[in-house]
């Protein structure tokens, strides 16, 4: 059966939110995530407060890790979450 758009619409948006679910836990930050996802944490914000999900890690005044070690986590917690069947 083909999908209808809305219902490609729907299958997106909850692959997106899933995602996002993987890197919050994951320990990712949202400018880590943002950055991964090339997108301005602000928007990466409004995404997380509109959907209700909750982001549980704030690093704020702690040093940043560097950008392959968080892309290494993302790409490591992506990869599981993919071999589980989506």
């Amino acid at each position: 059966m083909i999908e209808t758009w809305a219902q490609i619409t729907r299958r997106q948006e909850a692959e997106r939110l899933a995602i996002l679910d993987v890197l919050a836990s994951a320990g990712l930050t949202q400018s880590e995530a943002a950055t991964i996802l090339d997108m301005k944490r602000t928007a990466l914000n409004n995404v997380i407060s509109r959907s209700g999900m909750n982001w549980p890690y704030s690093k704020q005044g702690m040093k940043s890790r560097p950008s392959n070690e968080v892309r290494q986590i993302a790409e490591a917690a992506i990869n599981k979450w993919r071999e589980n069947g989506l």
